[in-house]
């Protein structure tokens, strides 16, 4: 990763992304049918500032697929093609049948646009096969209210669809729409991260740490530049340090009697000594808007910003919900 002696942080971009995992959803191949649609949503406590999915994964004689996405929710909008917006389109081959005792083989739907979601938004996700007949798409029969969830990523039940036409409103048997049908293969996405302030206390103390080191002359890290000591803080996971979001009372005290004194020390170094006939070196304390200014501006010193990578991850089954590992 040198280059005449110098540390290539734009070759070792890809390495921003420090955790991987890979897990199913559960895979019983109830049905197979031409589509399935299903609410997505970003829920979590960690400081996150968007999901992004990548790619879908699924199973079934395929054929022609695609692949659309429609803001909020699926929900009466399951004819309505102009609320969507086709993020796929591709010709496959069929995937492997199930066989017992192997795993599941799955084929990737690279999105040819990803999806953002914030914490607290969610998506309608619609995947389609056009193949003839009805076994193009394998989904499973809802089992609950949450198909799966993780630190990041909520997936809910939805709809199967019976028509080989995308958003088609006549099927096989009637009504081409069956209720609490669940998606079955992944969903890849990664995370990225919010800015320092939105970190655990831990990781944010871990931080300052570092670059209060990296100032030392007498610390080994001093010759690093401060980019690589950021380098080295986005291969560290955010809960190393705890996932403790909030500071106890003590530590509030003593930062803010830490920063009084801070603010003390430079006021005395910024204004001149008065000295009067037969009178002391006095100094007068800070008082109105300039103490606050000075005060205002030793947190926001604290407050670093700094770019931590992402984390990227495949949606997966178990566990259903957090409420289910209880």
């Amino acid at each position: 990763m040198q280059k005449d002696g110098v540390f290539q942080l734009d070759a070792v971009e890809k390495e921003l992304a420090h955790e991987s995992f890979t897990v199913d959803t559960r895979d019983h191949e109830d049905h197979t049918f031409c589509g399935i649609m299903f609410k997505v949503e970003c829920e979590t406590d960690l400081p996150c500032r968007y999901l992004e999915i990548q790619s879908v994964h699924v199973r079934g004689d395929l054929g022609p697929m695609t692949v659309w996405v429609t803001s909020d929710t699926w929900e009466h909008k399951q004819e309505e093609e102009s609320e969507w917006k086709k993020i796929y389109a591709g010709q496959h081959e069929p995937t492997p049948r199930l066989r017992r005792g192997q795993p599941a083989q799955y084929t990737e739907l690279k999105l040819h646009e990803s999806i953002k979601l914030a914490p607290g938004q969610s998506c309608g996700l619609y995947v389609h096969s056009g193949l003839p007949g009805d076994e193009g798409l394998v989904y499973d029969n809802g089992k609950g209210q949450v198909t799966y969830q993780d630190h990041v990523l909520k997936v809910l039940p939805g709809v199967a669809h019976l028509s080989n036409r995308p958003f088609g409103s006549r099927g096989f048997w009637g009504r081409p729409w069956r209720t609490n049908r669940e998606f079955v293969g992944k969903l890849q996405y990664v995370w990225s991260p919010e800015e320092h302030l939105n970190f655990p206390i831990g990781f944010q103390d871990a931080v300052k740490t570092m670059i209060m080191a990296s100032r030392r002359p007498e610390s080994l890290m001093y010759s690093l530049q401060d980019d690589i000591v950021f380098f080295i803080m986005n291969k560290c996971s955010w809960d190393w340090w705890g996932k403790g979001m909030r500071l106890p009372p003590h530590r509030i005290a003593a930062m803010k009697a830490a920063a009084e004194a801070e603010v003390e020390l430079a006021a005395r170094r910024a204004r001149p000594a008065s000295y009067g006939p037969g009178s002391y070196h006095s100094f007068a304390p800070p008082r109105g808007a300039h103490a606050h200014e000075l005060y205002e501006s030793l947190l926001g010193a604290v407050a670093t910003h700094m770019y931590v990578g992402q984390e990227q991850i495949e949606l997966g089954a178990e566990p259903r919900s957090p409420s289910d590992q209880q």
